[in-house]
């Protein structure tokens, strides 16, 4: 999603949603594509890292991305900076309003010029999700990729190299 071309849809693998660069904003959306009714209900969350490949860091100091819970059923090929689908309107633009997100436990935290394989830990998320708090949740929201003129870039679902697109690991028992 991009605050400078609020309009613009750019995906449609309901994955995660292409980051543009933007002085004025632009965010970005992962979907994990599965349920609490993955897990069976008396599961608990051993490990869960959700994944990202940083190819461009041009921080002069350590940057850090929140991790926000989606609680909007977001549609990738019609989510724009302005809607979460046709027709229906984020709270506020980029999925940033109190109604589209809420605090997650997660983030990634990136040295200055670091790139490579970076991981939030959100086991927590996954696991207050099987329980049932939040009951909807649709994966999380990366605020801004552009931070006081320093940008970051990282892998998306469109990424030529399959190896470097963002992914999900879970380990659980029960």
């Amino acid at each position: 999603m991009d605050e400078a071309n609020p309009t613009t849809v750019y995906g449609v693998n309901n994955s995660v949603i292409q980051l543009q660069a933007s002085p004025t904003g632009a965010n970005g959306l992962f979907n994990p594509n599965f349920g609490p009714t993955t897990f069976p209900s008396n599961s608990i969350i051993v490990s869960a890292l959700l994944w990202i490949y940083v190819y461009e860091n041009t921080l002069s100091s350590t940057g850090n991305i929140p991790c926000y819970l989606t609680t909007r059923d977001w549609v990738e090929s019609e989510c724009t900076w302005n809607e979460w689908k046709s027709g229906s309107s984020w709270a506020s633009g980029g999925a940033l309003g109190g109604a589209d997100v809420i605090a997650g436990t997660a983030g990634f935290s990136f040295g200055a010029g670091a790139t490579g394989w970076f991981s939030a830990d959100v086991k927590n998320d996954i696991q207050n999700w099987i329980d049932g708090t939040p009951v909807n949740l649709y994966g999380w929201s990366f605020p801004g990729i552009f931070i006081s003129g320093h940008v970051y870039c990282y892998g998306n679902s469109y990424t030529v190299n399959p190896l470097l697109r963002p992914y999900l690991t879970v380990t659980w028992t029960h």
